[in-house]
């Protein structure tokens, strides 16, 4: 069996709970339903929004990764670095560029929410951070999603966040994170993905 999506119920497709929603005091919480009661229907449609939001954010994963396989970069390059702990890093040498397919981590379906990675830089390198969606027949790609940060400073920290847009469709598409900086002086040790089924 496939498995099933959380059925959407009482909020739109952002999650946010319909006009037709109340939730129940804090005394109908503790003593339920009597017999003879019929629930108002704002507040079922109270119970099945939460029942979705709920069983939406036991389904919501997070992929981490380190960035092994890159591919097309400029002045990238995968490198150790020493230590008590040596990590391995993507660092930039200079401006350009470099790919990364997250194809393989994700599935049909999938809805990626944001990105971030935990990294360091010297202060004065900005780094943009963008997700594609590259079609496997040949057609032009398209950008689902992005973000910039500017002179990222020399101590680990997380970028802001990469909000994507776009459901995610692994057999007509790869997926493609690209991550430029314009100049030396950039290094990242772990990417995040945050990914939850469609709504």
């Amino acid at each position: 069996m496939t498995k099933p999506t959380p059925p959407r119920f009482a909020v739109d497709a952002s999650d946010v709970l319909s006009v037709e929603v109340t939730e129940p005091t804090s005394g109908k919480k503790d003593t339920g339903w009597s017999e003879a009661e019929e629930p108002p229907h704002d507040v079922m449609n109270w119970f099945f929004a939460y029942v979705y939001l709920c069983l939406k954010w036991l389904t919501t994963r997070t992929i981490n990764f380190l960035p092994q396989a890159i591919y097309g970069a400029t002045n990238f390059a995968l490198t150790v670095d020493g230590g008590d702990a040596p990590e391995v890093a993507l660092r930039s040498s200079g401006s350009g560029a470099v790919s990364i397919d997250i194809t393989s981590l994700l599935a049909d379906g999938d809805h990626i929410t944001t990105i971030v990675w935990r990294g360091k830089g010297n202060g004065t390198v900005d780094i943009s951070m963008d997700v594609a969606l590259i079609p496997l027949d040949g057609t032009a790609a398209s950008n689902i999603g992005g973000v910039t940060q500017n002179n990222v400073s020399n101590s680990n920290q997380a970028l802001s966040a990469c909000t994507v847009g776009d459901t995610i469709n692994t057999s007509t598409h790869h997926v493609v994170l690209v991550i430029t900086a314009n100049a030396a002086g950039f290094a990242i040790y772990n990417i995040g993905i945050n990914v939850t089924p469609p709504p």
